[in-house]
């Protein structure tokens, strides 16, 4: 019986029950979190509790996964690699909530100076009012609504085209470039122009979509540094790491597209968007050089060796 095949005879990745290294991204932003809200324990009692779901959560993370998490395939399989999205969905919920209890105060006075001494003004005012057009407002607050789905490109062409090694590789890239920048403003909260100057009123369909998804679900004190921006950046990034030539210089010019709608909605100053856009450039160049271009054409035992190895097919099934 070959050994790398579990007792159900599925292919057992070479992975199994060690962890990942967007693992240990995620058991570091519990750490972070735990002492964020043990800090702001005395002011509600309900930090307590969110600092203990996190001390857990850095805890028996790593042991699920040591105990042999990873050898589950099929579904199970798919969402236990997909894990680290929730992760970040409640990240960016919960660090709202955070900045309410901790009652601290915003850093917008700071980052405004900042702003006007590196670009010489308030870009999110000298922009709208250049360009005030009502054609230019909708395509600004279109180009900002479509980052939702500038950010699923590349982890769904991996999910549709069966390939764990590129999905494990984006959900990497994405997850950390979100806990990266949450990290940040959990110590250094900024609401942005929107919020702090009443900056980026905006009329039409666009914009009143924008406005109704941030009633939904904003969290203030998130806007430095700007993970809109980060995430349509490293989107463009893992495009090319994935080696998609076609793809690459599309994403490319879209995330190009989103960092200068969230300046000109208001959304963020100047030195928000620059910080997210250089934070992901630095966490892409941390990751290595990108992936080879696969060869056209494989041996049988090569592909049967990537298929072991867990990176022909996403997720192995059980028989």
């Amino acid at each position: 019986m070959d050994p790398r095949l579990n007792p159900a005879g599925a292919a057992a990745p070479a992975d199994a029950g060690r962890l990942l290294p967007i693992d240990r991204v995620v058991v570091v932003w519990n750490v972070l979190l735990c002492a964020a809200w043990l800090a702001a324990a005395g002011r509600e009692s309900s930090a307590a509790v969110w600092a203990i779901l996190h001390a857990a959560a850095a805890w028996l993370l790593p042991a699920w996964l040591r105990g042999g998490g990873r050898r589950r395939g099929g579904m199970a399989g798919a969402l236990r690699d997909a894990y680290p999205w929730l992760v970040w969905v409640v990240a960016w919920s919960e660090l709202g909530r955070l900045h309410a209890v901790s009652q601290a105060a915003t850093r917008d006075p700071l980052i405004a100076r900042l702003d006007l001494a590196l670009f010489g003004g308030p870009l999110h005012r000298t922009w709208a009012l250049a360009a005030s057009g009502r054609w230019l407002q909708e395509a600004a607050h279109f180009a900002y609504l479509s980052y939702f789905v500038l950010i699923v490109v590349v982890p769904l062409r991996a999910v549709l085209r069966q390939r764990r090694d590129e999905f494990r590789a984006a959900t990497l890239g994405m997850v950390a470039t979100y806990l990266g920048c949450f990290a940040v403003s959990a110590a250094l909260p900024v609401c942005g122009p929107r919020l702090a100057e009443g900056a980026g009123a905006g009329h039409g369909l666009f914009a009143s979509l924008a406005a109704a998804l941030r009633a939904a679900g904003d969290s203030p004190g998130t806007a430095f540094p700007s993970s809109h921006c980060a995430a349509s950046v490293m989107s463009a990034c893992l495009a090319w790491r994935a080696g998609s030539r076609r793809l690459a210089p599309w994403l490319a010019g879209w995330a190009a597209a989103v960092v200068l709608s969230t300046v000109y909605t208001g959304n963020h100053y100047a030195l928000d968007a620059a910080a997210g856009a250089a934070w992901a450039l630095l966490l892409n160049a941390a990751l290595g050089p990108r992936r080879a271009l696969a060869p056209r054409r494989r041996t049988i035992a090569g592909r049967r060796a990537t298929a072991i190895a867990g990176g022909e097919r996403a997720w192995p099934s059980r028989s």
